[in-house]
């Protein structure tokens, strides 16, 4: 074979691998339940980064949004290339075997109590025992951390987890930091603060189906390279909640 021949493959090669570099475009589902890193306007944090990544890599990507359990069934059966967020856990793994999780997060997660009462101080889970504490239904971390709390009420939305303080109805609340200063913020609820230092804190993940398992590298290299530049930054400077 001459050297020409051999240019010309080569030159094929990268034709080829550009064309399905082009060509990628994913849709991706998530849960429905958290406005605030992701939404159907698309201005959620997690949307910010997430098509920020996609734009730099020359690809498409189309988020819909599902019931939670939904989100992760679509996901892992390929019914959509992926689920856009989510704290990593041995459920996931257990239960939804083709996910492939991005090594790289795209930010940390704050579970943390609020109140409207002056001098609460909580450090540890068990510090919540004194107190009639409320959550959402089905946040599987505050579920199994607050076995020992004998006063408990869970609740079906942010709404009335946020009433249970106004109605005195609980002393603390446990909820998301990022999503409970917003929910303050857009109510204009004065008198219910953050109670630091939080109970936990937990990366958000995107997760691929298997089938895209050749995609994960180049998204984790473009995500960890705007962190880097200061663009990831840039995009998350949005509210005083946030600085």
């Amino acid at each position: 074979m001459n050297l020409g021949v051999k240019i010309i493959g080569m030159l094929l090669v990268v034709l080829v691998m550009s064309a399905e570099a082009a060509a990628v475009s994913l849709s991706i589902a998530t849960a429905d339940s958290n406005p605030v890193y992701t939404n159907s306007e698309g201005s959620g944090l997690v949307d910010r980064v997430a098509q920020a990544v996609f734009q730099r890599l020359g690809w498409q990507l189309k988020i819909s949004h599902l019931p939670s359990e939904r989100a992760l069934i679509n996901a892992n059966e390929g019914i959509d290339d992926g689920e856009l967020m989510r704290v990593p856990d041995k459920f996931i793994v257990d239960t939804y075997p083709n996910l492939i999780k991005i090594p790289e997060p795209w930010m940390n997660k704050a579970f943390i109590a609020f109140t409207n009462q002056e001098h609460v101080i909580i450090k540890s889970w068990g510090d919540l025992t004194p107190y009639t504490v409320g959550f959402i239904t089905g946040w599987r971390m505050f579920e199994e951390n607050t076995r020992d709390v004998p006063n408990r009420i869970r609740v079906k939305d942010e709404e009335l987890l946020f009433g249970l303080i106004k109605n005195d109805r609980a002393q603390i609340i446990l909820y998301d930091r990022v999503q409970g200063q917003e929910y303050l913020r857009k109510e204009g609820i004065q008198g219910v603060r953050v109670v630091e230092p939080p109970l936990a804190e937990k990366d958000l993940h995107f997760y691929l189906n298997k089938k895209h398992a050749g995609l994960v590298d180049a998204i984790t290299d473009t995500l960890k390279n705007m962190k880097k530049d200061g663009s990831y930054q840039k995009l998350l400077e949005r509210e005083e909640m946030l600085k």
